[in-house]
């Protein structure tokens, strides 16, 4: 009988020191938070908030170019796409070029922002559309250019335009050049600047 009770008291010994060790051995595994961006085939989050060329700072919205060179194919959506208004921040020389030709799935964009793009910085920019069935190089629902050089270009495609800008463009300084190529479906190009157009200058 001292015997059983001996290894009774045993089990019920193991077993508590099991029950006391379980919450160390458990992890926390939480989900990272999405800021809604993606740079080539990298998901911004806040586990993931640089990357060759690039930096992001949610709290302001800022993402900050710094010599990014990164072509992707991208259909129905950019090289980088941000979907909510976003700052960019231009330093030293940056390129961006979609490299899809998928005939279905609109704005194959260089860049893609489903808001509000603003642009600054000392550095360029040369961002390019796909060749599919869209092509632009800037694709936003509206523009503001406040210092910076870019070139955008929209290649040969069903429709084509340098920038697309739902809302219009607001240029208070920087050098802009925005280029569109014919119309691969036998119509006229899209203008180079598509929408409406605002200039302010200092």
């Amino acid at each position: 009988m001292k015997k059983m009770m001996k290894k009774i008291w045993a089990c019920l010994l193991a077993c508590t020191m099991i029950v006391t060790m379980l919450p160390g051995l458990m992890v926390n595994v939480k989900a990272a938070t999405s800021y809604e961006l993606r740079i080539g085939d990298t998901e911004v989050t806040d586990e993931n908030l640089s990357g060759a060329g690039w930096s992001y700072d949610p709290s302001t919205k800022t993402l900050t170019l710094d010599g990014l060179n990164c072509q992707k194919s991208k259909v129905g959506e950019g090289v980088i796409h941000s979907y909510r208004d976003l700052n960019l921040v231009l330093k030293n020389e940056n390129k961006i070029e979609n490299l899809a030709s998928a005939l279905s799935g609109n704005w194959q964009s260089g860049i893609r922002v489903n808001g509000k793009l603003t642009i600054s910085g000392s550095g360029s920019l040369i961002t390019t559309g796909g060749t599919g069935y869209t092509s632009h190089g800037i694709s936003v629902n509206s523009l503001i250019i406040n210092s910076g050089t870019i070139t955008a270009t929209g290649q040969e495609a069903e429709g084509s335009s340098g920038i697309y800008a739902r809302n219009g463009v607001t240029i208070n300084g920087g050098k802009l050049i925005a280029q569109a190529s014919t119309s691969s479906g036998g119509g006229k190009p899209r203008n180079r600047m598509w929408r409406n157009f605002y200039f302010k200058w200092r």
